[in-house]
């Protein structure tokens, strides 16, 4: 984990619902998870999850517990059978029809 962060965290408890996609045997699999927050900031989220994120995982958040739906695994930790992951919020571009 980054010693120096770049917004102040604050504790909570919410239920974190968010999609990963992932490729296994060539094929794309669209897996819809659940974990619970720890700590949040305006630029990243740190939750608890049964699953075993890789760092680099780009995932879909749902729900209103964050103001931005997705976010990067920069870390991720094995806790005893259960993980600890640290995501940075991504800031969505407005898109642009040529």
């Amino acid at each position: 984990m980054p010693a120096e962060r770049n917004s102040d965290r604050s504790a909570c408890h919410e239920l974190v619902e968010y999609t990963v996609v992932t490729l296994k045997d060539g094929k794309l699999r669209f897996l819809d998870l659940t974990g619970r927050a720890i700590n949040r900031s305006k630029t990243g989220l740190c939750f608890i999850t049964r699953y075993p994120l890789k760092s680099g995982y780009v995932l879909e958040f749902r729900g209103k517990v964050l103001q931005r739906s997705q976010g990067i695994v920069m870390w991720i930790r094995n806790i005893g059978g259960i993980y600890m992951a640290g995501t940075r919020l991504i800031e969505k571009s407005p898109q642009t029809i040529p």
